[in-house]
């Protein structure tokens, strides 16, 4: 089975529908979007291919590509769907090739360091928000 569609179906299995499916409902577009991230991080297709395997055209694709690491900062629902499916390709990719690539590698190093800067904005606004708090309830508001 080919990364493609190890991604394809663990998306279909995790969403409990089919992306192809010619529909703007939100799922179908964060699966497409988790798809098309997905496959230009962990196959060798250009976004022309990756476009054609769901009916698409290529400036979907791209448009999607661009706009995703926005979608998953500001939607903690989709950002956990994603995780969820991310490590799953992961695994699946890991368990029938032992070996990465330095494209995959570096894909992964530099998805960890997006992560990394994100988490870090999440502690130092929840502290802030801590520290509003704490104010508030000192002065009794």
């Amino acid at each position: 089975m080919k990364k493609h569609e190890i991604i394809l179906n663990i998306i279909n299995q995790e969403l409990e529908i089919d992306i192809n499916e010619i529909t703007r409902e939100r799922k179908y577009v964060d699966g497409r979007s988790i798809f098309y991230w997905l496959c230009t991080h962990y196959t060798d297709l250009n976004f022309s291919q990756i476009s054609k395997l769901l009916g698409k055209n290529h400036a979907t694709v791209l448009h999607s590509i661009k706009n995703f690491p926005y979608l998953i900062e500001y939607d903690a629902e989709l950002k956990e769907m994603f995780d969820k499916i991310h490590m799953k390709v992961l695994a699946e990719i890991d368990s029938k090739n032992k070996e990465m690539s330095i494209d995959e590698m570096v894909s992964s190093h530099n998805y960890l360091l997006l992560e990394n800067e994100s988490l870090k904005k999440r502690i130092s606004d929840l502290e802030n928000q801590n520290e509003l708090l704490k104010k508030q309830i000192i002065h009794g508001k």
